[in-house]
């Protein structure tokens, strides 16, 4: 299959020869999970930078997760018994994942809105 442009016509590559639609290139223009290359834009590039967002979120999990096995010197976790200083929690947790955490909300919001507003019957 060949691709074919906004002039219906067949697009031709910098040699001149006609642009074949490989599935690399149809997941690049049109999202989609599997090989691809480098997007810049849409839906291709908002799933690379997404896959990347959970990682490092899961990242920061594993990272609490060994911070809070640190132990005091009875065994216990030290962070469970002796806590952290607030000036150092408070703007890690209201500057910076709670404003994540209303992002992600009104994306997942305007994601529900837009399914909404596309089975809603037209008057």
């Amino acid at each position: 299959m060949w691709e074919v442009g906004d002039d219906a016509q067949i697009t031709k590559g910098s040699a001149g020869h006609p642009v074949v639609l490989t599935d690399g290139l149809v997941r690049a223009t049109y999202g989609g999970k599997g090989p691809r290359p480098n997007p810049q834009t849409g839906l291709a590039s908002a799933e690379v930078r997404w896959d990347e967002h959970v990682a490092v979120v899961n990242g920061v999990e594993l990272s609490t997760a060994s911070l809070a096995a640190v132990p005091n010197t009875v065994g216990k976790p030290y962070l469970d018994e002796e806590g952290w200083p607030e000036p150092e929690v408070d703007p890690v947790r209201r500057q910076e994942l709670d404003r994540i955490d209303r992002r992600l909300a009104a994306w997942q919001d305007r994601w529900m809105d837009r399914r909404s507003d596309r089975s809603e019957p037209e008057e």
